[in-house]
């Protein structure tokens, strides 16, 4: 998701920069991507980021504190408990309780149901991160044009699943529509 959207506003003529830090992702653990757009640093301070972009609730929680004040925060309604919930038999947080505690920093907060979306309507729950693009597109708040998305989405794709990536980006469109 990254990628595309930084690659969308390299297309678009603007100066990125992006730090990606994966943690034990190769286990399940996970990836945090910071994108600054015409800035000088790719870290974002604490309180300082406009947008937040969650594939997971609850690591739209983990990562609040980035986001400032009156922010936009996007999140994947799919939560993921790691095993340590099931063995240990630890209560893991439902969305809405999620979304109250970020309501708490702002009222700009969107869940979405990308991932059962994605699986639904594409066969697949891996493009729900370009749904995700899709609704931030027409939304409005992704600061990047539409051509440059689509670009960016065939050029860090796999040729073999960019028209999937491209009617999920319709998808998250449509949703943007009716949210």
């Amino acid at each position: 998701m990254a990628s595309i959207i930084a690659t969308a506003a390299m297309l678009d003529g603007n100066d990125v920069r992006m730090s990606e830090v994966h943690g034990m992702a190769q286990r399940g653990g996970t990836v945090f991507t910071e994108i600054r757009i015409n800035a000088k640093s790719s870290i974002i301070p604490p309180g300082y980021a406009d947008i937040m972009i969650a594939l997971e609730p609850v690591e739209a929680l983990r990562y609040l504190h980035k986001l400032r004040r009156g922010g936009l925060a996007v999140i994947n309604d799919n939560p993921i408990p790691p095993p340590i919930v099931y063995v240990e038999n630890i209560p893991y947080p439902k969305t809405e309780e999620v979304v109250s505690k970020i309501k708490e920093i702002t009222d700009n907060v969107y869940t979405i149901k990308a991932t059962k979306i994605a699986e639904e309507e594409l066969g697949d729950p891996r493009p729900a991160n370009v749904i995700l693009i899709g609704f931030g597109l027409a939304k409005g708040f992704l600061g990047v044009s539409e051509e440059s998305v689509r670009e960016a989405i065939k050029r860090v794709i796999r040729p073999k699943y960019v028209e999937m990536n491209l009617k999920a980006l319709e998808i998250g469109k449509r949703l943007a529509k009716e949210l």
